[in-house]
């Protein structure tokens, strides 16, 4: 019996071992990468849904019966706490946010693993696509688990974690195209200098030139100790109606004249008063084409001639809040002047005073 009870013994230690040999032979981590498709989506809105932990009440979690959230107060330290299985609650902390990479740690309670969410959302300003890479280190009971298909509540929440993306990119398309429009009365646009940068491409694309644009102007002008006296303009100097392209030039108003050297991209205007119609917008329309074609139909702009002149206003704070709702501009669209000669506008000559 003691020969027995000791070979078991033996075929047991030898299975274990054996065991641990095989389960160190194992990856220790598993990698999942995942890509959400956008619509012209803000990077400063793609961040705002990721590191601001609150907000993934909205997409990645929908039983809050077991999550607490810690009110974020400095998003780099910002965490929300969650439990799946009360036994086993992790958090998450913002590791490290850049322009073009958030990356993220999941720590776990009870064990040393650590898991890591590397959100990549590109160089542009305007996002088309998000990619998800998911890193899990695994322990030796998380590989039990996955060899035995076991429910492992620790891992759960993440492994689902992709099945709740769509959610975000619904999220993220909706809000980046709630707008809304309404139309001013005929009001007089300008006069007024400015200084101004000019390129081409096609008006439901310019946001990224635009940007850049504003961004030269102003440090040129503090570099020239002169102050701009209004919110940056877009000039169309050439707007085709059918296919959007544009030639625009990108304006800060100033008070006055200034003279610019003829060497420099950077160049000095200045426009006349002209009377113009006026759309408001609020919010962040996905096609500003689309906005001219409904401007091109309303009423207004029917009955009345209007000339080629066009322009799209913004809010200086547009550049730099993460509030896309409240983003506000102006499309304005110029009058075309009454050219007609009436006759209190001729002046007549006698015949003897023109000479023989």
């Amino acid at each position: 019996m003691f020969k027995f009870l000791k070979s078991l013994f033996y075929i047991l230690a030898l299975l274990f071992i054996g065991i641990c040999v095989y389960l160190a032979t194992l990856p220790a981590t598993k990698t999942h990468i995942y890509d959400i498709s956008l619509n012209n989506v803000p990077k400063k809105m793609i961040q705002n849904q990721l590191i601001h932990f609150e907000n993934w009440t909205n997409w990645a979690i929908t039983d809050t019966s077991n999550i607490h959230i810690q009110q974020n107060i400095d998003p780099l330290l910002s965490k929300l706490k969650v439990s799946p299985a009360k036994e086993n609650p992790f958090k998450i902390e913002n590791e490290q946010v850049l322009d073009s990479l958030i990356l993220q740690k999941v720590y776990t309670q009870k064990e040393r693993g650590i898991q890591s969410l590397h959100w990549n959302l590109g160089q542009q300003k305007v996002v088309h696509n998000v990619s998800l890479t998911l890193k899990e280190e695994l322990g030796f009971k998380d590989k039990i688990y996955d060899i035995f298909k076991w429910k492992n509540d620790k891992r759960i929440w993440l492994q689902h974690l992709h099945t709740r993306l769509p959610l975000l990119q619904q999220l993220l398309n909706k809000r980046a195209s709630d707008y809304s429009i309404t139309y001013s009365d005929q009001k007089v646009f300008g006069p007024f200098h400015y200084v101004y940068l000019s390129a081409s491409g096609h008006v439901d694309t310019i946001t990224n030139e635009t940007q850049k644009h504003i961004t030269q102007l102003e440090q040129y002008l503090a570099e020239h100790n002169v102050k701009n006296a209004h919110s940056p303009i877009t000039i169309y100097n050439d707007y085709n109606e059918h296919t959007g392209d544009i030639l625009f030039s990108t304006a800060l108003p100033i008070a006055t004249q200034i003279y610019i050297p003829s060497e420099s991209a950077i160049r000095y205007g200045h426009l006349d008063s002209l009377s113009v119609y006026q759309m408001h917008v609020t919010g962040n329309p996905k096609s500003t084409k689309v906005l001219w074609d409904s401007f091109k139909k309303t009423k207004k702009a029917t009955l009345t001639p209007m000339s080629t002149q066009r322009f799209e206003v913004y809010e200086i704070d547009q550049i730099h809040t993460d509030n896309y709702t409240q983003w506000k501009k102006q499309l304005l669209w110029g009058i075309q002047p009454d050219t007609k000669i009436t006759k209190d506008s001729i002046t007549y000559i006698s015949k003897n005073s023109l000479g023989n």
